[in-house]
């Protein structure tokens, strides 16, 4: 919802402004700062990144079977999906002339909080985002009994959706 309460293709009087919007949907619509009220919009894409990585870190202590591999595609789907969630937010768009020297999103590929987040590249955040969903889509399940676990034609379709912006 960050991305919609921050988009352009809608406009807002300021007596309805003033009516309906929170001071964080305040900030979005705006485009100013966004303060830590309730963890900012980095919270739940980067919550998400943790718990991926978590489930990757604990997944490497099981023996190899279908339902780690399933569970593993799971997790890089899950993780790719949340960086990409921040950086198209965030980031500069990505054009190949720039991607290696635009700075990005901090790029989280561990569980320990204790490791400093550091801003890498446009290029990397995109490349590890695309090989994040390719080994899912080689993990993945076809079908799933559930219906909001992602499965083979979601990671294709989140591969697609990574090229768009990327221009290719």
């Amino acid at each position: 919802s960050y991305a919609e309460a921050a988009a352009d293709n809608y406009y807002y009087t300021a007596t309805a402004f003033n009516a309906l919007f929170t001071p964080e949907d305040k900030s979005l619509y705006t485009w100013n700062a966004v303060g830590p009220v309730s963890g900012g919009p980095w919270l739940g894409p980067y919550k998400a990144v943790f718990y991926a990585n978590q489930a990757l870190e604990t997944l490497k202590s099981f023996p190899p079977s279908q339902e780690r591999s399933k569970l593993t595609g799971a997790a890089l789907f899950f993780r790719a999906y949340g960086h990409f969630q921040v950086a198209s937010l965030f980031a500069k768009p990505y054009t190949p002339a720039t991607g290696n020297t635009d700075l990005s999103i901090p790029l989280r590929l561990t569980a320990d909080f204790n490791v400093p987040s550091v801003r890498v590249t446009n290029k990397k955040v995109y490349d590890q985002v695309l090989s994040d969903f390719k080994q899912s889509a080689g993990l993945l399940p076809v079908n799933s009994l559930v219906p909001t676990r992602p499965v083979r034609g979601a990671a294709f379709a989140a591969i697609a959706r990574t090229y768009l912006p990327m221009g290719d």
